[in-house]
C-alpha cells in the first residue's frame, strides 16, 4: 500500500505537486498510499551533498568567524578610564567575544556531525536530506529537514558539555534538564521549525506528518536515559539518529525526493 514506483499512466491524471496534466502513457510517479501521481520533474531532489542540499553547520560556522574577526578588531576601551581599567576592560570583553565566538563553532561542529550522518543515510537512500535552510522573512534558520519513511523530521543540532538528563515536571510532565539547568523551552523553537514546514508542505503534501527533535551531538547523559518525547519534540542523540529515521512507513524513493525537492525550493541555503 505505501509503495511509491514510477509507472506508465493507465489513464489521464494530474500532478499532485505542479498541477500538471499528465495523459495517459506518461511515466510517472505513483503513491499507494493516497492513490495520486507526482511527475518525473517535480522528483528530481537535489544531490545528497552539495550546494542543492545545503552544508550542514554553514552559517554557524561563518557566524563564529565573523566573531572572532570582531575579536580580533575590538576597539580600545575608553579614554576616560586609567591604564588599568581600559586593560581589564579589554581583557573582560575579549574573553567574553571568544566564549561566543566559541559557542557558534561547537554548535557548528555538532551541525556538521548530524549532516554527515544524514548524508550517509541519503547515500543509501534511507532519507533525503536538506541542510543549514533559511527560513523565509525570518532571521531563524533549520538545521536540517529529513525526509524518511515515515514523514518529514525537522532536526536542531545541540552540542553542549553538561549532561543531560529528563525530569518530573513541566507541562508535559518531564522536564529537560542540561548541566542542572532546565533548559525544557529548547523544544519551543523546533515545533516553531515544524510549523514552518507543515505550512510549506501545503496541500499537495497535507497527508505527511512532520516531527521535530531535538539531537544532542557528543553530550553526556544520565545512566539509562533514553529519547523520548517532550511537547511533541523527540529529544535524541546523534547515535540514535539514524535508528530514528531508518523506521518504517509509506514514504518511499522517489516519493521522498518529491518532497526534498518541493521543500528545497520554500527553505533555500542559509549562506
Amino acid at each position: 500500500m505505501g509503495d511509491s514506483k514510477v509507472r506508465r499512466l493507465a489513464h489521464d491524471d494530474t500532478c499532485r505537486v505542479c498541477r500538471a496534466q499528465l495523459p495517459v502513457g506518461t511515466r510517472a510517479v505513483w503513491n499507494g498510499a493516497w492513490s495520486t501521481v507526482v511527475c518525473i520533474p517535480c522528483t528530481e531532489a537535489p544531490p545528497a551533498a552539495g550546494a542543492a542540499s545545503g552544508r550542514g553547520g554553514r552559517s554557524a560556522r561563518e557566524e563564529g568567524r565573523r566573531r572572532r574577526a570582531l575579536q580580533a578588531a575590538s576597539r580600545p576601551a575608553g579614554r576616560w578610564r586609567t591604564p588599568l581599567l581600559r586593560r581589564i576592560e579589554r581583557l573582560l570583553r575579549r574573553a567574553h567575544e571568544a566564549r561566543d565566538a566559541a559557542s557558534w563553532e561547537n554548535g557548528a561542529a555538532g551541525e556538521e556531525r548530524v549532516a554527515a550522518i544524514l548524508d550517509a543515510m541519503a547515500r543509501e537512500q534511507v532519507v533525503a536530506a536538506l541542510h543549514d535552510r533559511a527560513i523565509p522573512r525570518s532571521r531563524a534558520n533549520i538545521d536540517h529537514i529529513v525526509v524518511a519513511a515515515a514523514g518529514v523530521w525537522v532536526l536542531d543540532a545541540r552540542a553542549y558539555l553538561g549532561r543531560i538528563d529528563l525530569a518530573p515536571g513541566g507541562e508535559d510532565g518531564v522536564r529537560l534538564v542540561i548541566g542542572g539547568r532546565d533548559r525544557t523551552r529548547l523544544t519551543d523553537g523546533v515545533r516553531k521549525q515544524a510549523d514552518h514546514v507543515r505550512r510549506a508542505l501545503g496541500p499537495a503534501y497535507r497527508e505527511v506528518p512532520v516531527r521535530g527533535a531535538l539531537c544532542f551531538v557528543g553530550a553526556r547523559r544520565a545512566r539509562g536515559l533514553k529519547p523520548q518525547e517532550i511537547d511533541d519534540v523527540l529529544v535524541t542523540w546523534d547515535r540514535e539518529l539514524a535508528r530514528t529515521l531508518s523506521g518504517p512507513g509509506p514514504h518511499a524513493e522517489p516519493w521522498r525526493a518529491s518532497i526534498a525537492n518541493h521543500l528545497a525550493r520554500r527553505f533555500p541555503p542559509a549562506v
